[in-house]
């Protein structure tokens, strides 16, 4: 049996930095894989996009839920879960969105406190170019156990939308 490889899909470049440093923790938070950016919620996946990708490929996808529109979603799921070429999809489904998630696992009373910054949009461009992100989660008291815990809004759960943070997670 060969070694698992995955991939990750999330909604932006913040998020793509919070999962490339949690990866890269020794020992990791979360499985290592490759992490591309990736909107799930508002993008269909193409047949083109996933044969690029290696045979037998785990795929995660890691998305905000603070939108009301799941078609799209809904669609990738079933075409990934469909694919011969996809070995398994896992999703994590964000509390709201990543500035939500990001609140509830420091100790502060908003994620926008990690920066010192009054706006959600300065938040997302500094958190996205954190060179030392861990670092700076660890100063608010990161608890990691609390990031990807929520089970998603009933309009994702009716769509199918379960919450696979578990079989990704290794801390």
């Amino acid at each position: 049996m060969g070694r698992e490889v995955y991939r990750y899909l999330v909604e932006g470049p913040d998020e793509k930095n919070l999962v490339d440093t949690l990866k890269s923790q020794l020992p990791p938070y979360v499985k290592v894989g490759k992490v591309e950016v990736f909107n799930v919620v508002q993008k269909k996946i193409t047949l083109e996009k996933i044969r690029t990708w290696p045979k037998d490929v785990i795929v995660i996808l890691i998305f905000d839920t603070d939108t009301e529109n799941t078609s799209i979603l809904s669609e990738n799921i079933r075409m990934l879960n469909k694919n011969q070429h996809i070995g398994k999809v896992l999703c994590i489904p964000q509390y709201r969105k990543l500035e939500d998630e990001i609140a509830r696992t420091i100790k502060a009373k908003s994620a926008l406190d990690l920066f010192a910054t009054k706006s959600k949009g300065d938040f997302k461009t500094m958190f996205a170019n954190e060179k030392e992100l861990m670092a700076k989660l660890q100063k608010w008291d990161f608890d990691f156990s609390k990031l990807w815990t929520k089970q998603p809004p009933e309009k994702y759960r009716n769509a199918g939308v379960v919450n696979n943070s578990d079989k990704v997670k290794l801390r």
